[in-house]
């Protein structure tokens, strides 16, 4: 629960598989840096299209730009939750938005019983990561998540 005691998440309902189809590859270019590539991938999967690059350069973080942006939902910061929480927002059709301690941002996107979906704008992949990987991989760089709810 959150601080207005909103349930934001619930163990044990967590279906075995599922990926956000909708969401593609997208690769970093001199323009826009992997945070801007996936605030516009997740603004862009809920029907708003911007340039969010903008926004950053304008000083705006990812949670103002995703709450100024997505109006009817509710931004989360989830720092320092584990990969497995992170995994209820995905089985929601809610993409999670990760950083990095080398500025680099990902999304993950999916996941089954032995693998995360990643899309990563550093290197314009979309792909597959073991779990277990994946989890300390992210607790390495600070679990520092961002998600959201409806």
């Amino acid at each position: 629960m959150n601080d207005q005691g909103e349930i934001i998440w619930i163990r044990g309902n967590r279906v075995i598989k599922n990926q956000i189809m909708a969401i593609t590859e997208s690769k970093v270019t001199e323009e826009k840096n992997s945070l801007a590539i996936c605030l516009d991938t997740i603004l862009k999967f809920k029907g708003v299209p911007r340039n969010t690059e903008e926004y950053l350069n304008a000083g705006k973080n990812a949670i103002e730009i995703l709450a100024e942006n997505l109006p009817n939902v509710k931004v989360v910061d989830l720092t320092g939750c584990p990969l497995d929480a992170m995994l209820y927002f995905t089985n929601q059709d809610i993409p999670v938005l990760a950083t990095l301690n080398n500025g680099e941002a990902i999304l993950i996107t999916g996941f089954n019983q032995y693998q995360v979906v990643i899309m990563e704008p550093k290197t314009g992949r979309l792909y597959k990561k073991g779990m277990n990987d994946t989890a300390e991989w992210l607790e390495e760089n600070g679990n520092r998540f961002i998600a959201y709810f409806e």
